[in-house]
């Protein structure tokens, strides 16, 4: 998306953090997939982001990126199919793992946002979790969240400063 600002257009990016889906909780120690009430969230976050394309950003360059887990890849790999985009795997947006020193989960997280910064993508979905989203958050905005399963949230960056612009904890 551009603005034009005292005669200058302003290329924007926008960035949508999607928490995964609920998960199938049978046995919390694996790397599970969905569980049914999580696939009836999938289906409303692919009605909810096709209808956004078609509306906003309908030419857009998007890109769909998302964390190794299971229940992340079965959350955007829909939306992916119906936006007719190539999913990503990103491991350093993946949740934090047993004994990982906040230090390196910052390092990483900034590394992925700096990357994300330098990309030409002018829409990127991210889905990641629920340690990871407020984070990445925090770090681009300032800005203190939490996020429920499912829920997103839109980053707007325009001219190096990025803001806030929408929290959806239900469709």
């Amino acid at each position: 998306m551009w603005y034009r600002a005292r005669g200058v257009s302003i290329m924007s990016r926008t960035l949508i953090f999607i928490r995964h889906a609920h998960r199938d909780t049978e046995d919390p120690s694996r790397d599970n997939g969905l569980s049914e009430k999580g696939k009836a969230q999938v289906t409303d976050l692919v009605h909810y982001f096709k209808s956004w394309c078609n509306r906003e950003h309908e030419d857009a360059r998007i890109k769909l990126m998302c964390s190794p887990k299971k229940r992340c890849i079965q959350t955007l790999e829909p939306i992916a199919a119906a936006l007719e985009r190539k999913l990503d795997v990103d491991a350093r947006i993946s949740e934090v793992q047993f004994l990982e020193t906040e230090v390196s989960v910052r390092e990483r997280l900034e590394a992925f946002l700096q990357d994300w910064k330098s990309r030409s993508s002018e829409v990127t979905l991210v889905c990641s979790h629920g340690d990871v989203i407020p984070l990445c958050v925090q770090m681009l905005t300032g800005a203190r969240i939490g996020i429920k399963k499912a829920g997103f949230v839109q980053i707007e960056g325009v001219a190096g400063d990025f803001f806030l612009t929408a929290l959806i904890q239900k469709i």
